[in-house]
Order: structure tokens, then C-alpha cells, then sequence
């Protein structure tokens, strides 16, 4: 039996042009009445603000993880 990549639960933000979700680590901000953060997608470009209550946890396998971003279709077949 092959032995499963570990998992890193982190949070993500999907980009609102393209879709594809972002790992969220190190891009939140806090500040005075609510965290938020800025990225840019690695995927299309498009730079947006967030929310981070608007995140989602997800278990990325370590090299989802380290690439930065994931697709939905990524989720279904881990």
C-alpha cells in the first residue's frame, strides 16, 4: 500500500476572476476591527483584498501547500 502525503490544514481565498484557491498563510493583516489581507493570483494575475472570515481550511497535501494555490477539481481527487 503507498504510503499518503501528509496534510497541512491551512486557510484559503479563492480568487474571484479565475476561481482557483489561494493558500491564505502569511497574507493576513489585523486590524483595528477585522482581519484582512491582499494577494495577487498566482494563476491569472488579478489582485484583490479579502476578508479573512471569508476563508476556508482545507488539507492540502504538502505539495499543494507549498505550490500556493489549487484548483477545485484538486480537492475531489485527494
Amino acid at each position: 500500500m503507498a504510503e499518503e502525503e501528509p496534510k497541512v490544514h491551512c486557510p484559503c481565498i479563492t480568487c474571484s476572476k479565475c476561481g482557483v484557491w489561494i493558500v491564505a498563510i502569511d497574507r493576513v493583516v489585523a486590524d483595528q476591527s477585522h482581519e484582512t489581507g491582499k494577494m495577487r493570483c498566482p494563476e491569472c494575475g488579478e489582485r484583490f483584498d479579502f476578508d479573512a472570515d471569508r476563508a476556508r481550511v482545507y488539507p492540502l497535501r504538502q505539495s499543494v501547500y507549498e505550490r500556493g494555490y489549487f484548483y477545485p477539481s484538486e480537492m475531489r481527487d485527494s
